[in-house]
């Protein structure tokens, strides 16, 4: 229970994290509980690249943006091969749109998300009728997030799943608790298999 992010999964940030380039790799997370705070986090300052990370077994409870990789255009970096599954929250957030901390002169390329898989996940017991992914990318092409599978998930009812800037995203058995699919709202994305 904190009051910021209750983990914080970074690799350096900006200019000097994309130039050094030492990123973070294997990381395991698992049978954790997340009372309150921020988020589990990857990021924001990701510049040298986080990649393998595992979480499995874990409730992250009333965290203000649940399970969140999040960064700003500045960054550069990568943030890949991210699964996580068995596990009870209540949002998940794929976020590009930070809009702090970026002091210094940025990379010189933007940040990429991909292959991530999210599975055997229940997010219940959020609220009825809220979004609860939110999934962006960069509006360049070549920096969408992309390579994401979302599969044997339950939401509340009306759930509602937000994609942006995205390509090749697959939900497979993604249903609301009444059987109901939730809806989805795709801007500038290609390849989204519901």
């Amino acid at each position: 229970s904190t009051g910021d992010d209750c983990i914080a999964i970074k690799s350096g940030k900006n200019p000097e994290g994309f130039t050094i380039g030492k990123p973070t790799r294997g990381v395991r997370i698992t049978d954790c509980d997340f009372v309150k705070g921020h988020s589990l986090a990857v990021g924001s300052e990701m510049s040298g690249g986080v990649s393998d990370v595992f979480i499995q077994d874990c409730k992250i409870g009333n965290l203000l943006y649940g399970l969140q990789i999040k960064t700003t255009k500045e960054r550069g970096g990568y943030v890949k091969s991210i699964v996580v599954r068995d596990c009870e929250l209540l949002k998940i957030t794929l976020y590009t749109a930070l809009n702090y901390n970026n002091d210094g002169a940025p990379a010189p390329e933007l940040p990429q998300f991909s292959n991530m898989e999210f599975s055997n996940l229940n997010l219940s017991m959020a609220r009825p009728g809220e979004t609860v992914m939110d999934i962006n990318g960069f509006p360049d092409e070549q920096h969408y997030t992309r390579n994401l599978l979302f599969k044997n998930i339950i939401l509340p009812e009306r759930s509602v799943i937000r994609i942006k800037n995205a390509a090749s995203i697959d939900f497979e058995n993604v249903l609301c608790a009444d059987g109901h699919k939730p809806v989805y709202q795709i801007i500038d994305a290609k390849n989204i298999k519901n």
